[in-house]
């Protein structure tokens, strides 16, 4: 039941009437649920909300001149998935590309011939998406001697290659082996050069970033880079 009145969040805006199908099902309380407790109202409002949320005006097909219901953009289909162990240490940039990958392959019908207008973190100004190059850390001499650093700008006519790196590895009681995962990319298109990652039987979290960011370096030099700029949320990026 929670996961459903999670799901009717951003649905609601679309629903007529929400509140008042929504109170009954808001108001449940685990001792509800137990026998001889009436739920005929709450059941009832179920119902009306699946299939509130099942027909017109929630789910329809895609118009471009039709793109607002009530002033608000009106959304035609709802992806995700579970993040990876690793991905969880993406930077939260990272993790907006993953959506959006996610979303070019799910909705491609939809998207096949449209205009795409991005509505991700404008890449381009790092103080919004990739502000910090490493986050500081309490004590760290490094982080502090030159801020300047994690507040890195580029600007809008950069032309050169950005390599973004993170390594993870179990401890030594678990197995010990590790990953690591670095992308490439151009700019000022940001186009991905370059994608990949690798399996490390025995490392350490150290090792496995140190291992990234090399992966990250070699592939850009490969592809002809002469100006490089590294980003990750190691230290390692700034030391």
């Amino acid at each position: 039941m929670q996961q459903f009145l999670g799901s009717l969040n951003y649905y609601s805006h679309f629903i007529q009437d929400f509140a008042v199908y929504g109170a009954a099902l808001y108001q449940l309380k685990e001792d509800d649920f137990f026998d001889g407790v009436d739920l005929a109202a709450a059941k009832e409002s179920f119902s009306v909300l699946q299939r509130k949320v099942a027909d017109a005006p929630i789910l329809r097909h895609f118009d471009a001149k039709k793109e607002m219901h009530d002033d608000k953009l009106h959304h035609v289909h709802f992806c995700g998935r579970v993040l990876k162990d690793a991905e969880m240490n993406f930077h939260s940039a990272e993790k907006e590309v993953l959506a959006l990958l996610l979303l070019l392959k799910v909705c491609y019908t939809q998207l096949a011939g449209k205009t795409l207008h991005s509505t991700i973190t404008n890449f381009v100004d790092l103080d919004d998406s990739l502000a910090l190059v490493a986050p500081p850390t309490k004590g760290s001499p490094s982080t502090r001697s030159d801020p300047s650093l994690l507040y890195a700008q580029l600007p809008h006519d950069y032309e050169g290659f950005v390599v973004s790196f993170d390594g993870s590895a179990k401890t030594e009681k678990n197995g010990g082996y590790g990953s690591c995962s670095w992308i490439v990319w151009k700019l000022p298109e940001w186009q991905i050069v370059i994608a990949a990652s690798a399996y490390l039987e025995q490392t350490t979290v150290n090792m496995a970033e140190y291992s990234g960011i090399n992966h990250g370096v070699i592939a850009a030099l490969e592809h002809g880079a002469e100006d490089l700029v590294i980003v990750g949320d190691s230290r390692l990026a700034i030391q």
